[in-house]
């Protein structure tokens, strides 16, 4: 699982269309999300969830405020 969101943080880092496709397909974006859990075995695939996060929302206003909305209202 850490090296699919280490992936997934790499693929999206500038990548428009892989932010479209999270768009497109909130439910991957929740899958996304589930990761940012912290994991005693596995710390570093918390770290690697975050600059996912981070990559995906850099200037894209629809999947911040998707973000925030999850964030604060639950699923």
């Amino acid at each position: 699982q850490t090296n699919l969101v280490k992936f997934i943080s790499n693929f999206c880092y500038k990548n428009e269309n892989a932010k479209n496709f999270f768009i497109e397909n909130p439910k991957e974006f929740y899958y996304m999300l589930n990761h940012l859990k912290m994991d005693k075995c596995n710390p570093v695939k918390y770290e690697y969830s975050v600059l996912m996060i981070k990559a995906l929302c850099e200037n894209c206003s629809k999947i911040q405020r998707f973000y925030m909305a999850k964030w604060f209202n639950g699923p």
